[in-house]
């Protein structure tokens, strides 16, 4: 028994009529569900969730145990759709088995001042056509928008699911909503997936979505995933993955996860030339390139992503003077980024020449190495 039954002034009474009276709240027996003089959200919930045992399972149990079951797996407006059942069962009934999204569509325009009785606005919707329906709720009347709101399962018909699907239906000639009718069915994801930019979904990640339940968008959130991790990288401005799977999406966002969010306790990649001991020496580690930022007064430490990403790579230089080098790509060679003194001063012109003769010994050693003829014997 709830609280709210153990209240003084919330004392359960059934009455001889089958009507359950909690205070001066009064619901009637199914089929009416009338409930004077005030409506209760937390009763209503009492009602519909009654078992054997509660004080409410009197008049819970007249409701026909197949229609509860209907109710109780929707996730929004259950004692208004139970209300609509009750208005003409038979049709009540088939509209939640078959078309629930349609059923939280009519509940959910219900305006006491436009629509007048409730009871007869329910009746009144039960007895549309299905045409008179969709254009109540903005759509073309064509089977095929029935046919997809049908898709939607009871435990997907989220009030935002469902006004999401609805403004997707309202877009003219979406572009893959000619996918939808050969899917198994229309979950969140899905609709989640149609309502984003359509330059970003293709067929095979509609299919997938398939399989998501009623609390996930996993397709989705991996989508959102990708498209931000590679915005993070500054490669947002074309989509990359148009005909992807969601399993080769799955890849690209650990690929994209890893450029983007580094593990800094993981030694930095060998650097394209080796050290000079003593004079010019690679930074080795995320905690080396802190260190050097701090002793140097400078900002290399905010480039430790470029420097996983093996983009850049961070030397210490220590003679003739005191600086720090940081190299990157160019072509298929390695140039200067940034040579810089404490502080960001410009360097003396004897380290500049040092830096310089180091590397170019380097691409003259690979020149060499690269002219040796093959002396192995085959």
């Amino acid at each position: 028994m709830s609280g709210l039954a153990n209240k003084g002034d919330g004392k359960v009474v059934t009455h001889p009529d089958g009507s359950i009276q909690v205070g001066d709240i009064i619901h009637k027996p199914w089929p009416s569900l009338i409930v004077l003089p005030v409506r209760t959200r937390a009763l209503h919930q009492e009602i519909i969730r009654a078992d054997p045992g509660s004080p409410f399972f009197e008049i819970a149990n007249r409701i026909p145990s197949y229609i509860r079951e209907l109710v109780r797996a929707l996730p929004s407006f259950q004692w208004s759709l139970l209300e609509l059942a009750a208005a003409n069962p038979k049709r009540g009934f088939r509209l939640l088995r078959d078309f629930p999204a349609v059923a939280v569509l009519i509940v959910r325009r219900y305006r006491p001042l436009t629509h007048g009785d409730r009871t007869a606005y329910l009746k009144a919707r039960l007895a549309a056509p299905w045409q008179d329906l969709l254009c109540e709720f903005g759509l073309p009347p064509r089977p095929r928008n029935l046919r997809i709101l049908g898709m939607l399962p009871r435990e997907h018909c989220y009030t935002h699911v469902v006004d999401q699907l609805l403004t997707v239906l309202r877009k003219p000639a979406h572009p893959w909503i000619h996918v939808v009718p050969h899917l198994k069915w229309l979950t969140r994801d899905g609709v989640s997936l149609l309502g984003a930019d359509p330059k970003y979904i293709n067929p095979h990640l509609l299919r997938a979505s398939v399989d998501s339940d009623f609390d996930t968008t996993a397709v989705f959130s991996t989508l959102m995933s990708v498209r931000h991790l590679l915005t993070e990288l500054d490669r947002d401005e074309e989509w990359p993955y148009r005909g992807a799977t969601f399993d080769l999406l799955k890849k690209a966002e650990g690929r994209l996860h890893d450029q983007v969010y580094v593990d800094y306790c993981l030694p930095f990649a060998d650097p394209p030339i080796p050290g000079r001991p003593g004079v010019i020496e690679p930074i080795r580690d995320y905690g080396a390139l802190i260190d050097e930022g701090l002793r140097q007064e400078h900002c290399v430490g905010t480039l430790v992503g470029e420097v996983v990403r093996q983009e850049f790579f961070a030397y210490q230089v220590l003679t003739p003077t005191r600086a720090t080098l940081v190299l990157q790509r160019g072509g298929d060679t390695w140039q200067i980024h940034d040579l810089r003194g404490a502080k960001n001063v410009d360097v003396p012109a004897e380290t500049q020449a040092t830096v310089r003769g180091w590397m170019e010994a380097h691409t003259l050693k690979l020149k060499v190495e690269s002219t040796q003829p093959d002396t192995n014997i085959s």
